[in-house]
C-alpha cells in the first residue's frame, strides 16, 4: 500500500507542481510540500517494516488500516485533482 500512496502522491506532486509554475500560488506550493511530506511518512513506514520488524510487528495491523485510509483518501484527490 505505501508504494500505491508513494504513487498517487507522485502524481499529485506533478499536479500541483505543474499549477504552482502557472500561477505561482503559495497554496500550490503548500500542497507540494504537504504531498513530500506524505511521501515521506510513507518511506519512514516501509522503513519501519523491514528495518525494525520486532519493534513494529505489534501496531503492524493498525498502521495498515490507517496506510488503507489514506490510499482511498489519496486516490479520491487524484481522481477529482486530474478532472
Amino acid at each position: 500500500m505505501c508504494l500505491v500512496n508513494i504513487g498517487l502522491l507522485g502524481g499529485l506532486m506533478y499536479i500541483y507542481h505543474r499549477g504552482y509554475s502557472e500561477l505561482k500560488s503559495r497554496f500550490g506550493l503548500g500542497l507540494f510540500v504537504f504531498a513530500g511530506l506524505l511521501v515521506a511518512q510513507n518511506l519512514l513506514y516501509i522503513y519501519f517494516y523491514f528495518a525494525e520488524w520486532d519493534a513494529f510487528s505489534y501496531v503492524m495491523q493498525y498502521v495498515m488500516l490507517a496506510n488503507l485510509v489514506q490510499t482511498l483518501g489519496l486516490a479520491t484527490l487524484s481522481w477529482v485533482s486530474w478532472r
